[in-house]
């Protein structure tokens, strides 16, 4: 093969140079973009942590609004599709619209337990959806089937819809509610006692009654 005379050598090289400029600016481009995001998503964070009892109802929505743009964004999409959703959660949004917000979360990140709640929750407060709901709140139990945070919101949703639920849905609850009180009990102890609370007296009698048949050694 024929070498390269000086005309040509200048030639690569100036291709190389252009093409190093290029990547360097596009890789300076998408940090500042990366760092635009996380300081929007740092202000909803601390939007929702401190509620609407501080956060008044026309910030979420301006940060509901700025989040909007991220959706789509290749790297960025199913933390902009959530703080889109958790916004519109703040701002008590009706369930049509949240169950969407949630949907949009899923197509990006199928894994997220969280999301999968939303929807069950959601999708139980729609006329016709009940088992829609009870179908996402198994596949929150496959997705994130260890995540305290996910695991406790499951609980506490199928025991304020007890009477509804069957009875293999009841035999999951109570396998990650007896996983739960061997692996942390100290901890879930108190709010397993809180989920009960807040439940009417003869579902809690029934809950109890048939967790005791499935694990004898609970203890409230």
């Amino acid at each position: 093969m024929a070498s390269l005379g000086p005309a040509g050598l200048f030639a690569r090289r100036a291709v190389f140079s252009l093409v190093l400029v290029l990547g360097g600016g596009w890789i300076a481009y998408k940090g500042v973009e990366l760092v635009r995001f996380d300081q929007l998503d740092r202000a909803v964070k601390q939007a929702l942590a401190d509620g609407l009892s501080k956060t008044p109802q026309a910030e979420f929505k301006a940060l509901r609004e700025q989040v909007a743009g991220w959706r789509d964004t290749p790297g960025l999409r199913s933390l902009a599709r959530t703080d889109y959703q958790l916004t519109g959660q703040a701002m008590m949004l009706p369930a049509s619209s949240t169950m969407l917000d949630a949907a949009e979360v899923l197509k990006v990140d199928p894994a997220n337990g969280r999301a999968w709640m939303d929807v069950a929750q959601a999708a139980w407060a729609s006329p016709g959806m009940q088992t829609v709901s009870l179908a996402a709140w198994e596949m929150s139990s496959i997705a994130a089937p260890r995540e305290y945070p996910e695991l406790r919101s499951r609980m506490a949703f199928l025991m304020a819809i007890w009477p509804s639920v069957t009875q293999e849905q009841k035999q999951r609850f109570f396998f990650e509610a007896s996983f739960m009180m061997r692996l942390r009990r100290a901890y879930f102890r108190a709010d397993w006692g809180q989920m009960l609370a807040g439940i009417p007296q003869s579902d809690r009698d029934a809950i109890e009654t048939e967790f005791r048949a499935y694990y004898p050694l609970y203890r409230r």
